[in-house]
C-alpha cells in the first residue's frame, strides 16, 4: 500500500512539476492585496504555502475574479493554483490569426462547429483522498468545438481540435503534458505551432491524431510554409498569413 501511494504522489508531483514548465504557484505566506473569498471561502492553504482550489470554488466564481484575485491568469492541476505568464504579442496574432482563418473557411456544408480560445476545460480529476488536490482546468490557445451551450465541465467531450503556441516556458508542457493529457480524452486532432528563433515567425506546425488506440498521439503530419489542414475544418493557410511575417523568396 506504502508504495502504490507512494508512486500516485510521485506521479501527481511528476505532473504539477512539468506545469510548471510554464506557470508558476501562486503562493501563500500573505494573500496578494486583490484576493478575497471565493464563494464566501478563502482559498484552502497547504503547510507549503500553496493555493488550492476545489472545482466547486473555481465554477461559483467569476474567472475574471479569480484571476485578479491570483495576480493574473492560472490553471489548476490537481487543486493547484498554477499562474501562467502573459503571452507574447506574437503569440496572441497566430492565435487569433488561425482562428479567423478556421472560421472563414468553415462552410455551410461541414458539420456545425465554433472556435473558443482562452476558455477553460475541466479535465478529469486527479486521484486524491483530499478535495483541494483533485481538479484539473486547463486554458487551451485554440478550441474546435462542435456547436452547442456547452460549459467547462461539459465541452470536453465535443471538442474537435485543440491548438497551442509554444511559448519559451512552454515547450514541455505543451509537447509532452498536454500532448498525453489531450490524447488520454480523446481529443481527435493537436496542433502545436513552434516558432522559429526570433519568436516572431512560425517555423513549423506539429499535426497530432488519435492513434488505433485512441488515448495516444501519432504524429500525422509537419507543416512547413503553410498550414494544409483537412479536420475537422479543411482550410489552407501559409505561415505568412498566419504570424504576418514577410518571408524571402
Amino acid at each position: 500500500m506504502d508504495g502504490d501511494r507512494n508512486t500516485r504522489e510521485g506521479i501527481r508531483w511528476l505532473r504539477r512539476s512539468v506545469a510548471l514548465l510554464t506557470c508558476e504557484l501562486a503562493w501563500g505566506g500573505g494573500l496578494p492585496s486583490r484576493m478575497t473569498a471565493v464563494g464566501g471561502k478563502m482559498p484552502a492553504v497547504d503547510p507549503r504555502g500553496e493555493q488550492r482550489l476545489t472545482a466547486e470554488e473555481f465554477l461559483a466564481a467569476d474567472p475574471g475574479d479569480l484571476a485578479a484575485r491570483f495576480g493574473g491568469p492560472f490553471e489548476l492541476v490537481d487543486g493547484l493554483v498554477v499562474r501562467c505568464q502573459a503571452q507574447s504579442r506574437a503569440h496572441d496574432r497566430v492565435i487569433h490569426r488561425l482562428r479567423r482563418a478556421l472560421e472563414n473557411a468553415h462552410t455551410p456544408n461541414d458539420p456545425c462547429l465554433d472556435t473558443e480560445s482562452d476558455t477553460p476545460v475541466r479535465f478529469p480529476d486527479a486521484h486524491s483522498v483530499s478535495v483541494h488536490r483533485r481538479a484539473n482546468f486547463r486554458f487551451p490557445d485554440l478550441l474546435v468545438i462542435d456547436c452547442g451551450r456547452w460549459d467547462a465541465t461539459t465541452v470536453l467531450p465535443h471538442i474537435r481540435m485543440v491548438v497551442e503556441v509554444v511559448s519559451p516556458d512552454s515547450i514541455g508542457d505543451d509537447t509532452e503534458y498536454k500532448r498525453k493529457l489531450y490524447a488520454r480524452t480523446g481529443i481527435p486532432v493537436y496542433l502545436v505551432v513552434h516558432f522559429a528563433d526570433d519568436w516572431e515567425t512560425v517555423e513549423r506546425i506539429d499535426e497530432f491524431r488519435l492513434d488505433w488506440s485512441n488515448k495516444r498521439y501519432a504524429l500525422h503530419r509537419e507543416h512547413w510554409d503553410e498550414l494544409l489542414l483537412e479536420e475537422p475544418i479543411k482550410m489552407q493557410l501559409s505561415f505568412t498569413d498566419l504570424d504576418g511575417v514577410r518571408r524571402e523568396k
